[in-house]
């Protein structure tokens, strides 16, 4: 059965808009006050090309590695552009290397792309599947809980009874 003709590119806007958000390169710029720190984290799936550069507004006396220190104890301002997936990849230079075609350098960016949103969906299925057992677990242990809450108070319940009428007899006022 065909699909009419606006369903097919409603379909197909969905999956470039897929595309298009499946690539966002993330950046930020943040200013490091004398002898401060900060701490970054990102998480990234396993297998997953990261790229990274980074741009140091101050004096020649900063020191680079994984961290920032400055000796002069001055204010340091520092941007991070951070691009991960397909959008790490230099293209330009794979099209040269592999001698491609501006439309097959295209066709194999869109390859990556839609393959790193496959390992995306692939690892949410996975982390879906890791929480729903999470869930019915709890869900089993509450069960429990609650039924030797029950007995719990039912115990009670008629340990009191037989508590206070055996008082209640040994003062005869039953």
């Amino acid at each position: 059965m065909a699909l009419p003709l606006f369903s097919m590119r409603a379909w197909l806007a969905v999956a470039c808009g897929l595309l298009m958000l499946s690539t966002v390169t993330s950046g930020m710029s943040f200013t490091l006050k004398g002898d401060s720190a900060k701490c970054l984290q990102e998480d990234v799936e396993k297998d997953v090309l990261v790229v990274g550069n980074y741009k140091i507004s101050s004096n020649e006396n900063v020191d680079v590695t994984l961290e920032v220190n400055d000796a002069q104890h001055t204010d340091v301002e520092i941007t991070l552009t951070v691009k991960m997936g397909a959008e790490a990849r230099s293209y330009q230079e794979l099209g040269k290397a592999e001698k491609l075609k501006p439309m097959e350098l295209s066709l194999r960016k869109l390859e990556d792309m839609s393959n790193q949103v496959l390992t995306s969906f692939q690892h949410l299925k996975e982390l879906e599947a890791s929480h729903r057992d999470t869930n019915e677990q709890t869900a089993e242990r509450m069960l429990y809980f609650s039924i030797f809450s029950m007995v719990v108070l039912v115990v009670l319940a008629v340990g009191q009874i037989v508590y206070l009428r055996r008082y209640f007899q040994q003062k005869k006022l039953i």
